[in-house]
């Protein structure tokens, strides 16, 4: 860690104050992704906080390839869509068996009320 961070930052916002909007943009910033992935959590299921964390490092590859014109090996793809897949198995099966419990229960329902 950086030594007198707390003094650097004084003397950078003597230079210039937008430093001080820079860093309560980026506080408000880490809050509302804090917020969003507790949300997320809470609203649908660690698994899908953790296929959306993959997801966003798929985009900023892609864009990294795209905007910046950073190399990707073939390896690298390989790799990448390898562990996508792998993250999105779970998810796939874990609705296709809820799907189908609901449908159990759904059909035990109909029988029991005839």
């Amino acid at each position: 860690m950086e030594k007198n961070v707390v003094g650097i930052t004084i003397a950078l916002a003597r230079d210039d104050f937008r430093i001080i909007w820079y860093l309560l943009f980026n506080s408000a910033l880490a809050y509302l992704v804090n917020l969003t992935n507790f949300l997320v959590t809470k609203h649908t299921s660690a698994l899908t906080l953790q296929v959306l964390g993959n997801a966003k490092g798929a985009v900023a590859v892609v864009i990294s390839i795209l905007i910046f014109k950073n190399p990707a090996s073939s390896l690298f793809c390989c790799y990448g869509t390898l562990t996508q897949d792998t993250s999105l198995a779970p998810l796939v099966l874990m609705r296709s068996l809820k799907q189908e419990k609901e449908k159990q229960h759904k059909d035990e329902y109909q029988k029991a009320s005839i």
